[in-house]
């Protein structure tokens, strides 16, 4: 198999990766990929070429990582992530990780360095902010979010975005999210061109400081280091992560109490290196 499809090759052709997309534009040439070996070599074999492009990858890191022009502090945070990685190559790992899912994509990513692993979320530096979000529902909140994105972070584009990933949920604690935020200056230093940070997700939600209180960091962390939060939208009902996660949130909705909603923070990059140099001083 290796002979015939050489993971050099492979991994040459996901190296041409536009820095201005996220890493979703990755998900497409994998479910190729998945297609092609599987029906040539089966689903066994498969997935363990998925994991060793990951391997050869992670072999060559100490070389790539000169070349890379990310910051130091960082580093520790991907040899965290490979660790990991490797300990998933050793056992031979699992249909979550075959190479045409989320999860796999995710994890080259990681390998290729464009999602940087920062504790609690995976930042990916090439997004935008969805100025849909701002037309489409008109409230003080998305005048405040416009004001705040023209005046602060002075645009809409390039920006960085949280992603979650259920092999960092070990990291999904306070001092997780601490060290996500203290991670961040790095990030926008690695990457100039960013106007700032991005997230949406359920767990934005501030109906959450009663339903779920114990989850209270992931607003209180965000606003502390300046971000403004926003609205979304509702979640896509019983399908919900914020109810396939949790049992009582999952009670409350069946009781009609509870309906899952996206809300969105954004912080500007001029937010997150002002606040590094207050924590400094």
């Amino acid at each position: 198999m290796l002979t015939s499809e050489p993971v050099a090759a492979t991994l040459a052709a996901a190296g041409s990766y536009d820095a201005r997309e996220g890493y979703s534009q990755l998900r497409p040439r994998l479910r190729e990929l998945c297609a092609t070996l599987t029906s040539r070599h089966g689903e066994q074999l498969t997935l363990h070429y998925g994991l060793a492009m990951l391997a050869t990858l992670i072999a060559d890191h100490e070389k790539r990582w000169h070349t890379s022009a990310l910051e130091a502090q960082l580093e520790p945070c991907f040899i965290d992530s490979f660790h990991r990685i490797l300990t998933a190559v050793a056992r031979g790992g699992a249909q979550s990780l075959r190479l045409d899912t989320d999860a796999f994509a995710k994890e080259l990513a990681i390998c290729l360095y464009r999602l940087i692993p920062a504790g609690a979320q995976l930042v990916d530096p090439g997004a935008a902010f969805p100025r849909g979000l701002l037309v489409r529902r008109p409230t003080r909140q998305t005048l405040a979010a416009t004001r705040y994105l023209l005046l602060n972070a002075r645009g809409f584009t390039p920006f960085a975005l949280f992603h979650t990933s259920l092999f960092q949920r070990h990291w999904f604690t306070a001092a997780g999210w601490e060290f996500t935020f203290h991670c961040l200056p790095a990030v926008f230093r690695s990457f100039p061109r960013l106007k700032g940070l991005l997230a949406i997700s359920w767990f934005c939600d501030p109906a959450l400081r009663e339903i779920s209180p114990e989850l209270h960091f992931v607003q209180d962390i965000p606003r502390r280091w300046g971000a403004v939060f926003l609205d979304v939208g509702p979640e896509p009902g019983a399908d919900s992560d914020a109810l396939l996660l949790s049992r009582h949130r999952r009670q409350l909705f069946e009781a009609g109490r509870y309906v899952p909603q996206k809300y969105a923070f954004v912080v500007s990059r001029h937010a997150i290196l002002s606040r590094e140099g207050l924590a400094r001083r």
